[in-house]
């Protein structure tokens, strides 16, 4: 698998979302974004923000969702960036999943803040967001992946994974080992598979009923940061210089694809291609043609 250096940015790229194999949006330090479109990286361009952007989700060409370090969020729509909406407090959101553009679930938490600590999440219905919801049971959340609105998987520290319904929030504990140890990244493709991937090299595969055991797909105390599978379960999942792909059984041996960088997201919109970025401003490309 190889992943070649497209550009290099001055800044660090938080979060990438590829809709197809030639529309991507990647976000990063000081409210920038870069877009893929197929061929090429653009320059960087602010989107309206003024605070890093954490995350985006571009469930199609015509809509994406982002959310900043703020408490805002802002809708790629009919080819353009919106208005940046308030939804939260500063420092709060850390995810964004939209299966839609009539649904997105973003999360966020207090921990590090003064006064009670939970997690929370916000719910978008295509038109406005809600109040935020406390998360029972939660802990601290990382991540986020929706395959629909009534199927979200949520992640975070000391191994926990609570789904929702629709309605609620029902926790579970994957089996890590480690109680301290985070799980940094969750990908649903389907209601019937998700992998979610922890910070000490293990995936964990969820068929529609529970959870698999860990599987290690890299060297034990090694963070993987990012996973993105797509409905025919492939994925691939990233690390501070290494990729790991996964054919729907078995996960290839790692392949250093950035020894320069920090891969921070991936994005794969299907088996053929997929698109990663990086804290010190990389943004990478795979193609299997």
């Amino acid at each position: 698998m190889v992943l070649p250096l497209s550009n290099g940015y001055a800044e660090g790229l938080h979060g990438v979302s590829c809709a197809s194999e030639s529309f991507c949006w990647a976000g990063g330090d000081f409210g920038l974004t870069v877009r893929w479109n197929g061929h090429t990286w653009s320059a960087p361009r602010p989107i309206g923000v003024g605070a890093i952007v954490i995350a985006v989700s571009c469930p199609s060409r015509a809509f994406c969702m982002a959310v900043d370090a703020n408490g805002d969020a802002i809708a790629f729509r009919h080819g353009a960036w919106g208005r940046a909406v308030h939804i939260d407090r500063p420092g709060g959101l850390g995810a964004v999943s939209c299966p839609s553009a009539s649904f997105c679930m973003a999360i966020g938490d207090t921990f590090g803040e003064p006064g009670p600590q939970f997690s929370y999440a916000l719910t978008f219905d295509g038109q406005r967001w809600s109040r935020e919801q406390t998360v029972k049971d939660a802990g601290q959340l990382d991540a986020v992946s929706c395959a629909s609105p009534s199927f979200c998987v949520a992640v975070g520290y000391r191994g926990n994974a609570l789904t929702f319904d629709g309605q609620r929030w029902n926790s579970s504990r994957l089996d890590s080992g480690n109680g301290n140890l985070p799980v940094d990244s969750v990908s649903c493709p389907s209601t019937a598979f998700c992998v979610a991937v922890d910070d000490n090299g293990r995936a964990f595969e969820f068929d529609g009923h529970g959870w698999s055991r860990p599987r290690r797909i890299i060297h034990a105390g090694t963070g993987l940061f990012s996973v993105s599978c797509t409905p025919s379960r492939f994925c691939v999942a990233v690390s501070f210089y290494d990729a790991i792909e996964f054919d729907g059984r078995r996960w290839t041996k790692p392949d250093e694809v950035d020894p320069n960088g920090e891969m921070s997201s991936v994005s794969c919109p299907s088996a053929t291609f997929c698109a990663a970025v990086g804290m010190y401003g990389e943004a990478l490309t795979y193609s299997a043609r």
